[in-house]
């Protein structure tokens, strides 16, 4: 029978990423925590399940999950998520961080909203993080599997602003090196790296969806000269996904970028030279935009595209916004294709008492398609707290400028002395409650790694930047932020946090930001300036608006 003290989470998701559509039920109670999802994946009917129990710090997982493979010189590529059936053990110390598992990949990938999937190639993992000194973390990502993976990696942050970071070894028996550089003061910032890969490497010789690696040589470059103008540089060169058995694709570019406000307008430019599969491309964009007032907003564009091969066009686009009431804004997007033919797409934004609705469009360049570098994709977005109902609905933009659409939906059941399931929370039944936050940079980038003190609980956050605490009473606890207990190197300093953090049941405790900033310390012009923010900096793939 299930005690009082025990809640269920119901979620229910569907990503076109893995076109994967399915149900979970997680389970929380004051020993354990565990779920069982069912769903559709590829047409074909998947079950998972996973229940894991804490010792202190410690924690032991058994059943589906994901291993994240991601390195400290991932300056300009998001690393990869590997789903797994598998058990593993998680070691937290202060300075010291060891997840190790064994279990079997998927087959195929699934939904990231329940994890269910099959049986398939058998692996092992090891992840280490080592504090070694206050601003030096070692590391290693080593994978088991038909082909092994063995990565040594240092991340040190020998000034306040200055991030350096190196790793070596192999990945799916294919040799990988990359060292990584950043550095920013107040008005200066620049960003590199440069990765060394065999044909053939992959992160692990596990089924994963394709990838964009960045490759050999990747740098950025930022300038504020003054408030609210911002000139920019970029080399990059990426690759796709080179462990199949087609031959890999690459790209590489040069951009420049501007922006600029003044007398309330808005201007942008952009210069990309990029190339791809023997065709090169100089496209550029222009851009100049307004608010006349509080209920009207306009942005033009003209994009220029002129491949080596084929034709050379020219787009205007110009986005319409206006404010009907304050809490509705329609939104038309109006793009002149092929010099005469026009397409218009209509979008909005609704903000509800129980939450808000978005349709908007953006523009992004695609430096794998140059015959076609500019695109419009529509950005949906939605969080509806519908009574007891959590829903919310996101688009994510990929690589190769192709869009992911997720939805979402969850809601809580509570077991109690009245028979069985409630609808609704009884207070004086729930005997578990949670504190929940996010550790983010100024541009809202997730910090791996944090220490946060909550009394006497210590969290570390995920790579989402994510913490979460179970406690016994519904009490205040006391949020510090531990910089010397930090899984990664650098100086950090508070923008903004709580004080103290309120827990609450389950169903009702909020998540809390907690805001960081590296310290950029000024020092005199004979030396070196102290460097960088590890802020990301928006990249020029994507074209502002």
């Amino acid at each position: 029978m299930v005690s009082a003290q025990s809640v269920v989470e119901l979620d229910a998701g569907g990503t076109s990423l893995y076109d994967s559509y399915g149900v979970a039920a997680h389970l929380y109670t004051a020993k354990a925590d565990g779920w069982v999802g069912i769903g559709v994946q590829d047409g074909d009917f998947v079950f998972g399940a996973a229940i894991q129990t804490s010792f202190k710090e410690d924690s032991l997982r058994v059943g589906s999950d994901v291993l994240v493979e991601r390195y400290p010189t991932d300056l300009f590529s998001m690393g990869v998520n590997i789903l797994g059936q598998d058990v593993r053990y998680t070691f937290v110390r202060p300075r010291t961080y060891v997840t190790a598992l064994a279990g079997w990949a998927a087959a195929t990938n699934s939904s990231q909203f329940f994890q269910a999937y099959e049986f398939s190639n058998p692996f092992g993992a090891l992840t280490v993080r080592q504090l070694a000194a206050p601003r030096v973390v070692l590391g290693f990502n080593g994978v088991i599997a038909e082909q092994q993976s063995a990565l040594g990696s240092v991340a040190w942050g020998p000034l306040p602003n200055l991030d350096l970071a190196a790793i070596g070894g192999i990945g799916s028996n294919k040799g990988y090196g990359a060292v990584s550089a950043g550095w920013r003061l107040p008005t200066f910032s620049i960003r590199g790296s440069y990765v060394s890969q065999a044909t053939g490497f992959r992160r692990a010789d596990l089924p994963y969806p394709v990838q964009t690696e960045a490759d050999k040589e990747n740098i950025q470059l930022e300038w504020e000269p003054w408030t609210e103008i911002l000139l920019g540089a970029a080399r990059q060169n990426f690759v796709q996904d080179s462990g199949g058995t087609t031959t890999p694709i690459t790209a590489s570019g040069n951009t420049f970028y501007a922006s600029a406000r003044r007398f309330g307008f808005r201007a942008q430019a952009g210069l990309y030279d990029s190339e791809s599969q023997g065709i090169s491309n100089l496209s550029n964009y222009f851009a100049l935009g307004r608010s006349f007032g509080r209920w009207l907003d306009v942005d033009a564009y003209l994009l220029q595209s002129r491949p080596s091969v084929g034709p050379a066009t020219n787009t205007p686009i110009v986005n319409l916004r206006e404010r009907i009431i304050p809490r509705l804004a329609l939104i038309q997007q109006l793009a002149w294709n092929d010099g005469d033919r026009v397409t218009v797409q209509f979008g909005g934004e609704l903000v509800l008492p129980f939450g808000d609705v978005g349709v908007s469009y953006q523009i992004v360049q695609q430096p794998f398609q140059p015959l076609d570098p500019f695109k419009s994709v529509l950005s949906l977005s939605a969080r509806l707290q519908l009574g007891r109902y959590a829903t919310s609905l996101n688009t994510t933009f990929m690589p190769d400028g192709s869009v992911n659409y997720i939805a979402t939906a969850a809601t809580y059941l509570y077991f109690g002395q009245f028979g069985g399931m409630q609808p609704n929370l009884v207070q004086t039944q729930l005997g578990r409650f949670v504190i929940r936050g996010r550790v983010v940079d100024e541009a809202g980038q997730p910090v791996d790694g944090a220490a946060i003190a909550l009394d006497g609980d210590m969290a570390f956050t995920n790579p989402e930047g994510q913490f979460l605490v179970r406690v016994g009473r519904p009490r205040d606890y006391r949020v510090t932020v531990r910089f010397a207990e930090f899984l990664l190197p650098g100086q950090w300093e508070v923008v903004s946090a709580p004080a103290t953090i309120k827990a609450l049941p389950e169903d009702r405790a909020p998540s809390h930001d907690i805001v960081l900033r590296r310290v950029v310390v000024p020092v005199p012009d004979a030396n070196p300036p102290a460097p960088a923010d590890s802020t990301v900096a928006p990249t020029p793939e994507q074209v502002p608006q």
